[in-house]
Formats: C-alpha cells, sequence, structure tokens
C-alpha cells in the first residue's frame, strides 16, 4: 500500500512508501488503481491484486500450441495458418493413402479453472461446414484428455442451440467429473479420445494412447 504523487496532468512523478507524506497540494491527484483513503494530505493507494497474465485469450493461444506440439509428437506433418477465420488453427497432411490427405484442424482447449461441471464441455462451438476432412481436437486440462473427432461427428452427436444468439451452435459433453471425483467419459465420444490415428498417426508413435 503505497502513496503517489501525481502532476496536473495525471502523470506518476513518484511512489512514496506507506505513511510518507507527498508535498501539500490541493492540485494532487490519485492514480486510481484501487481503492482510496487521505491521511492528511497523503494519498494513499491500496494497489489491486496484478492481473493474471494467463487469461483466457493467452490459455487459448497457449493450448493451440501445446495441442500442434502434440500433433508434432504423433509424427504427423502440421502447417499452420496464419489467420483461423474459416475455423482452421492448422492443417495436416495425412500420407498413409497413394495421395496425400489434407485434414483441417480447430482446436478447442477447457482450463483447470473452469468450473468442474464443465470442464469437458465445450458450449457455443461454431460449426459452418461440416466435411469429411475437417476435424476438432478438444483437449481438457483437468482430465488431462485429447478428443480428436470428425466435424459431422460432432455436429450429430451433440446438443444444437436452436435461436437466440447462439442459434444453430453446438454444447459437446465429451465427459464430466462424478461426485466420487472420477472421470465418466460419454460412450458417444469414446472411441475418438486419443484417437490421433485418425489424422494418419500411428498408434505406436509417442504421445500415449489417450494422448
Amino acid at each position: 500500500m503505497d502513496s503517489v504523487l501525481l502532476n496536473t496532468a495525471g502523470v506518476l512523478l513518484c511512489r512514496f512508501p506507506f505513511g510518507l507524506r507527498t508535498a501539500p497540494s490541493d492540485r494532487v491527484r490519485a492514480f486510481r488503481s484501487g481503492p482510496t483513503f487521505r491521511s492528511g494530505r497523503t494519498i494513499t493507494v491500496m494497489s489491486k491484486t496484478p492481473k493474471r497474465f494467463r487469461d483466457t485469450q493467452s490459455f487459448g493461444k497457449r493450448q493451440d500450441f501445446i495441442a500442434i506440439a502434440k500433433l508434432l509428437a504423433k509424427v504427423l506433418d502440421v502447417y499452420l495458418t496464419l489467420v483461423d477465420d474459416k475455423q482452421i488453427d492448422c492443417v495436416v497432411r495425412d500420407d498413409r493413402g497413394t495421395t496425400p490427405r489434407y485434414c483441417d484442424i480447430q482446436i478447442k482447449a477447457r482450463s483447470r479453472n473452469a468450473q468442474e461441471k464443465s470442464s469437458a464441455t465445450w458450449p457455443n462451438v461454431k460449426l459452418e461446414e461440416p466435411r469429411e476432412n475437417f476435424f476438432f481436437v478438444f483437449y481438457s486440462e483437468p482430465f488431462d484428455q485429447y478428443w480428436v473427432i470428425p466435424s459431422q461427428y460432432v455436429a450429430d452427436n451433440s446438443s444444437r442451440t436452436k435461436s437466440g444468439r447462439y442459434e444453430d451452435h453446438y454444447t459437446a459433453t465429451l465427459a464430466q467429473l462424478q461426485e466420487n471425483g472420477l472421470p465418466k467419459y460419454n460412450p458417444k465420444f469414446e472411441e475418438y479420445r486419443g484417437a490421433f490415428h485418425l489424422l494418419g498417426a500411428s498408434p505406436a508413435d509417442p504421445g500415449g494412447a489417450h494422448g
């Protein structure tokens, strides 16, 4: 808890330890970063707890790269996109056939800070164009599990919002945490848990059966 001295333009001039008085001036204003308390002519500022750097947006970006690293660990060729306005975070090349197949990948993640009831549930999933070579890679940090699911299967086996702001968006529930603390996986999606082989990875590739 510090005292601060600003000029008339509101520019921070200096900061004083708690209890040290600033120069007497009626024009001193506090740089408001939290609740303020006056003690004589000193304006004391209670600083807020620093904002967490790893907020929702940074978590999503970090998980994109972690999932991409997982794909690379599966000995897959991964190509990054510069923009994802087509719901494509990366492209994976599958060389198993006589002709290479390119798979569009959308990565979705839930952090350990998510509510327990939604730690493996993805609401409001936008799915404009389900197609054979479009896959979702879901990752739940609380469950430490990956799901690799074809987009058409997501559309066919998820609940669809029929009206309102998120009309035609989907909610995919892949697992839930039971009262005993153990995970309960949705049987509809069980075959897709850790299913990196759908993108061309060998089951013997490093990374574990379920990612």
